[in-house]
């Protein structure tokens, strides 16, 4: 079962906000750090060009761990990760419904 809060179409929707000049802020954790492109961009690797990972994330109030930053768009980043039944899927998070990004203990 995939979780309800992926959103597989968020580049629709943000060319569609575009459009309609509404563009959604991006989200900003408790210590400061803006999570948008190139925040994303720059932890989506290793210093030796590896995938980096994995990240405890909290998104639209359910926790996940994503394994992998597979692509990083204007408003969201496409992912792989582990939902909370331990199914691995993959799936678009817009910026603005990221609550917690941390590495993963």
């Amino acid at each position: 079962c995939q979780p309800p809060f992926l959103d597989k179409h968020c580049v629709d929707k943000e060319e569609q906000a575009k459009e309609r000049g509404e563009e959604e802020a991006p989200a900003v954790s408790a210590t400061g750090i803006v999570w948008d492109k190139d925040y994303f961009t720059s932890i989506q690797r290793k210093d030796d060009g590896t995938p980096a990972g994995p990240w405890d994330v909290t998104y639209n109030g359910v926790d996940v761990v994503v394994t992998e930053i597979k692509e990083v768009l204007p408003e969201c980043i496409q992912v792989s990760f582990i939902n909370q039944e331990g199914t691995a899927l993959v799936g678009r998070i817009p910026y603005s419904k990221i609550e917690k990004w941390e590495d993963k203990a």
